[in-house]
């Protein structure tokens, strides 16, 4: 089972070493799910009439929570993808920049991963089984 060995053996907490695309991008797709089920459950909570009550303030507590729990792995494995490109984990500065900042980050969170040890370290461990052989 694929989804496990990647929880498993994931350095979620990290911010040393390298991240393959495939790593990244679950990570992403796992926090994009959850976001997106919280704003659902929330606005299902609400009615959509902005009204709150309890149920509105425990499911904005738990989605705070889970912000907050989720926050430190997403930034680790963000710096370690940049670090599997070469690139400093200090390129995530460049979010702040408007527009051209996260276009930018998309491209670099997109490109191949370095073959061979880089200065951030040898390629992560599923990079071997991405790349394919050159002739």
């Amino acid at each position: 089972m694929q989804t496990h060995r990647f929880l498993s053996t994931t350095k979620l907490v990290t911010f040393k070493g390298r991240a393959t695309r495939r790593s990244f991008w679950l990570m992403i797709m796992i926090q994009s799910i959850v976001n997106f089920t919280a704003f659902s459950v929330a606005g299902h909570a609400t009615g959509y009439d902005g009204s709150t009550n309890f149920v509105t303030q425990v499911v904005a507590l738990i989605f705070v929570l889970w912000w907050a729990i989720s926050l430190v792995p997403c930034l680790a494995i963000a710096v370690r993808r940049l670090h599997d490109t070469n690139k400093s984990g200090l390129f995530l500065i460049i979010w702040f920049i408007p527009i051209i900042g996260p276009i930018l980050l998309l491209v670099f969170f997109c490109k191949s991963s370095d073959l061979g040890v880089n200065a951030f370290g040898s390629p992560a461990a599923d990079a071997a089984c991405q790349q394919p052989a050159r002739q």
